[in-house]
């Protein structure tokens, strides 16, 4: 996200690195939906306001970052 603006969004390390992190992040919810004691619990997610304030949190990071790039 950050050195996307500057090297471009079609960059091989841009796209590298998004692809490296969406590998990680499933790899994570694998592993979260199969250990005993998880560090966050994903069924968290299926409370509608859980969800939607998650979901605000994120837009507002990436706003936020996207604002910093100006």
């Amino acid at each position: 996200m950050i050195e996307g603006p500057e090297r471009g969004w079609g960059s091989a390390s841009v796209v590298v690195a998004f692809l490296l992190g969406a590998v990680l992040a499933a790899a994570f919810v694998v592993i979260e939906n199969r250990t005993e004691r998880p560090m966050l619990r994903l069924d968290l997610f299926r409370i509608p306001a859980f969800a939607g304030a998650a979901v605000v949190a994120v837009i507002g990071m990436f706003a936020s970052s996207a604002a910093r790039t100006r």
